[in-house]
């Protein structure tokens, strides 16, 4: 799996350069959809781990909005 995703990164770009006849464009669409795929990661696990920490403080009974 760590061969073909360069391979296919690359494969892409040359059909975009071929395509929009241009060797920037390519270069800008394959990075900005780089950033956003790692953008929307980062911030799922962000997500994640505050959901993590607020059921570690409901079981162990020091969430602070609880009903009392």
């Amino acid at each position: 799996m760590k061969s073909v995703t360069p391979m296919a990164i690359a494969t892409l770009g040359i059909l975009l350069a071929l395509v929009m006849r241009s060797l920037i464009a390519p270069l800008y669409l394959i990075v900005s959809a780089a950033l956003s795929y790692f953008a929307a990661h980062w911030s799922r696990c962000a997500i994640d781990s505050v959901r993590v920490r607020a059921l570690k403080g409901a079981a162990d009974g020091t969430e602070s909005d609880r009903p009392r």
